[in-house]
């Protein structure tokens, strides 16, 4: 398997971007679910010097109830020679004021943040042609546009949420190999354009997301036979793609479901997992699955499969992964964990899913596969052996 660099690195003004359609009119509304989760921010070397100085000369601008949290020494909390941002006991950065604003950002500008707070709910690939990007959805402004952004799913550049004169970081894959159609034949660029556009179109059609997921994978399988004698690569994944349609799909039992979650957390380092879902837990999200979740599932077709698009996007698994089908298996993956986390909100909630309910298995599903879970990990849970 092709090996990428072990470090993302900042990619600069005067390249294209690329984003989904529904993410370009995404802003921050600060809901600050991001600086109260108590997550373990790690602090760059360059930017713990800013802080330190900024703190040294009283620049940074904290509120007295965010001064007073924590003494000024431990604003930056060192594990396993590393420093950390601080966090209270109730989660709250250390730096976030009761007004709402971070106390870095205001006292010593943006490029004062850690660079997790920076990207932040951003998504990149970095790639010779531009950036790719997505979003994740446990911020929940971008959660609202799986609901509210009805235009259709297609990629756009250079979008107003995305300018092409900001610097970026994330998965860094310029001067590496391109990502696989099947193990040993590689993807053009043209090639690797055609599966995003008519992977994207196919998730846009009115149909269920199973559907879509089944047709794209027959579709995957069918391109993957490609052959030299059979003409230009990016051709012929157009035709398989375009033409590929699936009469049924594969029932998304709570079994499966669970099961799926439980892969998912097992990508995680130890520290980061969920405790695991135990047979009492799962029977409970079955039966909460059967009354609240199945009946209102088919309603929602249009913001899942906006979700699996946002999760196509600047997928780490396709560079990752060992052909087109890993990328596949990992939005049907997160699909499954998704319905077993809506049987979860609809358990503890006492009533059917609703866009609250969704919004919030959403959120927690993006936790775990964009925050937790190991990207090299979960393409290696996605990849299989080749039977095409």
């Amino acid at each position: 398997m092709h090996r990428l660099p072990p470090e993302a690195a900042p990619l600069h003004c005067g390249v294209r971007t690329f984003a989904l359609s529904l993410h370009a009119t995404w802003r921050c509304r600060s809901s600050l679910r991001c600086c109260t989760s108590s997550w373990p921010i790690p602090v760059e070397p360059a930017v713990r010097r800013r802080i330190e100085r900024g703190a040294a000369r009283g620049a940074l601008g904290l509120d007295e109830a965010a001064a007073g949290a924590l003494p000024a020494a431990d604003w930056l909390v060192q594990r396993s020679r590393r420093r950390w941002l601080a966090t209270a006991d109730d989660g709250r950065c250390v730096f976030l004021e009761d007004r709402g604003s971070c106390g870095l950002q205001r006292g010593l500008g943006e490029t004062a943040q850690p660079v997790s707070c920076r990207e932040f709910p951003r998504l990149a690939v970095i790639e010779e042609r531009g950036v790719s990007l997505s979003l994740t959805h446990y911020c929940p402004s971008a959660a609202a546009l799986l609901f509210d952004a009805l235009t259709p799913l297609t990629r756009v550049t250079d979008a107003a949420a995305f300018p092409p004169q900001r610097a970026y970081e994330g998965l860094d894959v310029r001067g590496v190999v391109a990502p696989w159609l099947r193990p040993g034949v590689w993807l053009d660029p043209e090639a690797r354009d055609v599966f995003e556009l008519q992977t994207l179109a196919r998730l846009d059609r009115d149909t269920s997301p199973e559907l879509a997921l089944a047709a794209l994978r027959a579709g995957v399988v069918a391109a993957s036979r490609w052959r030299p004698a059979d003409g230009p690569l990016a051709a012929h994944l157009e035709r398989a793609l375009g033409g590929a349609e699936a009469a049924t799909a594969d029932d998304l039992t709570p079994a499966a479901a669970v099961a799926a979650l439980r892969a998912i957390d097992a990508c995680a380092p130890r520290g980061l997992r969920d405790a695991p879902v135990d047979e009492r837990t799962a029977a409970a999200w079955a039966a909460a699955d059967a009354a609240g979740v199945a009946p209102a599932w088919a309603s929602f077709a249009r913001p899942l499969r906006a979700w699996l698009a946002a999760r196509l996007m600047a997928s780490w698994v396709l560079w990752q992964g060992d052909g087109l089908l890993a990328t596949v298996r990992a939005l049907e993956l997160g699909l499954l964990a998704l319905r077993a986390l809506c049987a979860r909100e609809s358990a503890r909630a006492g009533r059917a899913l609703d866009r609250a309910l969704l919004t919030a298995a959403i959120g927690e599903a993006d936790l775990r596969l964009v925050q937790r879970a190991d990207p090299r990990a979960l393409a290696r849970r996605a990849s299989a052996p080749w039977s095409a």
